[in-house]
């Protein structure tokens, strides 16, 4: 992939191989072997030898043909294949199964997206190292095999069970060098290009999908491999050749078993082919690398060029085609070297282009550096990822207010997988992500090694989903199986305003542009006359409302049964009388309440838990919590943290009184938050950010602070933020490492996170808004009224001001407007939105606020 120009880029890396390597060893090897000719050719060394050789010739004789038996003969004589497997299932016709690249390959459209789980399977036993991407056949999986060392390249290509990982057979070639291309698959046959970069006088093989059995093979005139999938169309192969142009041969051998070129394309006038070809409507489509930066169509049945449109930049990515758009990636850089380091500016573009008219782009997408793999296409949006780090989901008419975009922290070298309703893909750390196809949330990650990968273990193998699946090969840890359809989690209101990061909203409906400006109710009626308030923030599930509550001298926790008519008054019940007030936010799931009486000072603090279809008196202690300690907890799951000790936090065992684990620090800076089996939490003297195995409570990594947090963590993306007295901070997930510190916000409240910014009150009760990205403010707003947080969703930004609220849009200039006035009351709880209705506690008891009528 590489040409011998100067300044040359590559997309597959540049691998060190056996000549390379021996190249540099030279010098020593030459010495030594200087010296042992020295030794060995004085006259009577010579002599002694020559006798020594000739006595024991038989012997000598023997070992020798042993060794070349060994190590060339019966791999060649007898390959090894394996057992016959029967023909049916799927096909996998090209790189990513369809020309639209979703890497969904005969899946129920039905099914579940695998969205939990781990390994089900690995494949080590025939090779370690995979940059060949699956292709999933039913009940069977094909890709080919890595082996590099100083010495060695070879490969192989392969046909595993699907469900076991058991290897059905392995191709019968018996020499075929690693292999970077994946294979295509058609009823019958198996076509695979073959090497890596360094590979010379690389081969297009065709197997006999039953068994392996090589059928033919062509060897094209490059230095390069052959690294482009093959695309398999009427009875015949289309394969880029790299510099050696592009080939169109028959399916079928001739009479003699050799293979039938039926038209081949220069190198000369379609250099570095790269770029896996797709055929559409009888036109063959390909893009053009180093020295070509170009997008060609060809008839595919003649190989008579049709157009071709000049890129800037070179192309490796394969096309992808759907809705009548074609889909290019592009950029300068390769795997191992930035544009920067190859003295190139640091570009990476996606192109439109309409198959119709075909004269120019409908639009380009660019990114901050290139796009190596391919796009995925769905009904109306085409996804990628780019070696800036993001992974974008861009709509066909490119609409910037429709575009998402989500950080991984790390390159991006591999295609994606677009199921049912969830995107996959790897980044260059070995992190496979499942994200929300429409918003880009994530929805599941899996870690695809064992030890941490080094900085030459390349995760190049795009995953492919398929049987409930996801199936993936890795850098040194084989052939993974990874996966299970997940089931929908169960709905659950974490804690405060709805957990970590989140702003009190219950629901994706739509914000009201426009509220009521009076309330429609507030309970009780006379709040003043009955002595009740609203003593902490509210929670919500399944259409009930929960908080702390003191009504004349009781306290406890109340539910609020919301009517199925908003506007009227909702149902009350006390579900829990407690000692002391309950300052903190509930936690719901299921039916269970969760909640900590007291606040810190206060005696006889306790954890309990209450099931919020029961009245008074079925509440139970699960955890004791210090005096002093903050008291405060997450809803993880089925696991509970909390800081219920002075110096450090706790996992009670909901169903008994004691705790799976403890971790003893300082005191806690605000409630913890985690996600796939991880916890972060903040901590003061020491100022301390520590991640946590949410099983054992072991530490991951932790990350002393140079000053005390003033909030609990929360996690962005791959990010880990909080505030402290400094401003805010910004750490890789997977690491520690620092991302960004944004030192002129001091903040006073809990941070909010939604749509890739982050929502922050300063101690100034002046808001601001920052970009998860990178930190940088991108709108504030003095004059809060209060220092309760906003309500962050991607309709807006919502806060209060002394006669109000105002909704202020995340992405236009456009200056806030006034949501809805407040009169005679003042706000005591942060907002809670239930189907675009607010609600609240201030001094006249529980507020609610209705959408105005026809917004």
């Amino acid at each position: 992939m590489i040409s011998d120009l100067p300044g040359n880029l590559a997309v597959i890396p540049v691998l060190v191989g056996p000549l390379q390597t021996l190249i540099a060893l030279l010098p020593a090897l030459a010495a030594a072997f200087g010296a042992v000719l020295v030794a060995l050719f004085k006259p009577g060394t010579a002599v002694k030898l020559a006798k020594l050789l000739w006595v024991q010739k038989v012997p000598v004789t023997c070992a020798a043909a042993l060794v070349w038996l060994l190590i060339w003969g019966i791999p060649k004589l007898w390959p090894r294949t394996g057992k016959t497997v029967a023909l049916g299932g799927t096909n996998s016709l090209l790189f990513r199964g369809g020309p639209d690249r979703r890497g969904w390959i005969g899946s129920d459209p039905s099914a579940d997206d695998p969205t939990s789980g781990g390994r089900i399977w690995a494949q080590r036993d025939v090779a370690q190292t995979f940059y060949s991407s699956p292709a999933v056949t039913g009940d069977h999986v094909f890709i080919a095999s890595v082996y590099l060392s100083p010495y060695t390249d070879r490969g192989s290509i392969l046909c595993l069970d699907a469900k076991t990982g058991e290897v059905n057979w392995q191709d019968s070639c018996g020499d075929l060098r690693a292999t970077y291309s994946s294979p295509a698959v058609s009823d019958d046959c198996v076509v695979c290009g073959e090497g890596t970069h360094e590979t010379d006088n690389a081969r297009i093989v065709c197997l006999d999908r039953r068994n392996g059995k090589k059928l033919w093979t062509q060897r094209v005139m490059n230095h390069h491999g052959v690294e482009a999938t093959p695309c398999i169309a009427n009875g015949k192969v289309y394969a880029g050749g790299g510099y050696d142009g592009i080939y169109c041969l028959n399916l079928k051998p001739d009479e003699k078993g050799e293979p039938v070129v039926l038209w081949h394309k220069d190198g000369n006038e379609y250099p570095d082919t790269e770029s896996s070809p797709v055929v559409v409507d009888g036109n063959l489509y390909f893009g053009l690398g180093i020295t070509g930066n170009a997008l060609c169509c060809l008839d595919a049945e003649s190989g008579d060029e049709k157009w071709r449109i000049a890129t800037p930049y070179p192309v490796f990515t394969a096309p992808c085609i759907a809705g009548g758009k074609i889909f290019i990636g592009m950029g300068n850089g390769n795997l191992i070297k930035s544009a920067t380091e190859l003295g190139l500016p640091e570009i990476g573009e996606v192109w439109c282009i309409d198959l119709a008219t075909h004269t120019k782009p409908d639009w380009t997408f660019k990114t901050g550096k290139t796009v190596l793999g391919g796009c995925a296409a769905g009904k109306d949006c085409v996804y990628f990822g780019s070696q800036d780090g993001f992974f974008y989901r861009v709509p066909f008419d490119c609409d910037p207010t429709k575009v998402k975009k989500w950080n991984a922290q790390a390159p991006i070298s591999s295609s994606p997988a677009l199921a049912r309703d969830t995107v996959y893909f790897v980044s260059t750390k070995g992190m496979l992500y499942g994200l929300d196809a429409n918003d880009l949330k994530p929805k599941w990650e899996a870690c695809l090694w064992t030890q941490p990968p080094a900085d030459k273990d390349y995760f190049l193998s795009s995953p492919t989903v398929a049987n409930g699946h996801v199936y993936v090969g890795t850098a040194k840890d084989g052939l993974l199986c990874v996966g299970v359809p997940g089931k929908r989690p169960d709905p659950v209101w974490e804690g405060y305003l709805g957990g970590p990061g989140k702003s009190g909203r219950a629901d994706n409906v739509p914000l009201a542009a426009h509220m009521e400006n009076r309330e429609a109710w507030a309970y009780p009626k006379d709040a003043a006359a009955r002595k009740f308030q609203i003593t902490s923030p509210l929670a919500y599930l399944n259409g009930d409302v929960h908080a702390g509550i003191k009504e004349g001298d009781t306290f406890g926790l109340a539910k609020f049964e919301l009517n199925k008519d908003p506007a009227q008054l909702p149902t009350h019940a006390l579900l829990a009388k407690t000692k002391n007030a309950i300052v903190l936010s509930p936690a719901v799931k299921d039916s269970v309440v969760y909640f900590v009486d007291g606040k810190r000072g206060d005696t006889g603090r306790a954890l309990y838990c209450v099931n919020g279809n029961l009245e008074h008196g079925s509440q139970i202690a699960l955890s004791p919590v210090e005096g002093m300690a903050t008291g405060d907890f997450t809803l993880i799951g089925d696991q509970l943290v909390i800081a219920n000790r002075i110096h450090g936090i706790s996992a009670p065992l909901l169903n008994t009184k004691e705790n799976a684990w403890t971790y003893s620090c300082g005191e806690s800076a605000g409630p913890p938050c985690g996600s796939e089996g991880r916890i972060a939490a903040a901590f003061k003297n020491p100022n301390k950010l520590v991640l946590l195995d949410s099983a054992t409570g072991g530490e991951l990594w932790s990350v002393a602070l140079d000053s005390a947090p003033t909030t609990g963590p929360i996690m962005v993306e791959q990010a880990i933020c909080l505030g402290t007295e400094h401003g805010v901070i910004a750490y890789q997930l997977l690491d520690g490492k620092p991302i960004w510190c944004q030192e002129s916000v001091k903040v006073a409240t809990p941070l909010i996170a939604a749509e890739g910014k982050l929502a922050c009150v300063g101690t100034n009760k002046t808001l601001a808004l920052l970009d998860a990205t990178d930190g940088k403010v991108v709108k504030s707003f003095p004059g809060l009224a209060n220092d309760l947080p906003p309500l962050l969703t991607r309709d807006g930004l919502c806060f209060a001001v002394e006669q109000g609220f105002k909704l202020a849009p995340l992405n236009s200039a456009k200056q806030p407007d006034t949501w809805f006035r407040t009169r005679g009351f003042k706000q005591e709880t942060p907002l809670l939105v239930v189907n675009s209705y607010v609600y609240f506690g201030s001094d006249k008891g529980l507020m609610c606020f209705k959408p105005k009528v026809g917004e």
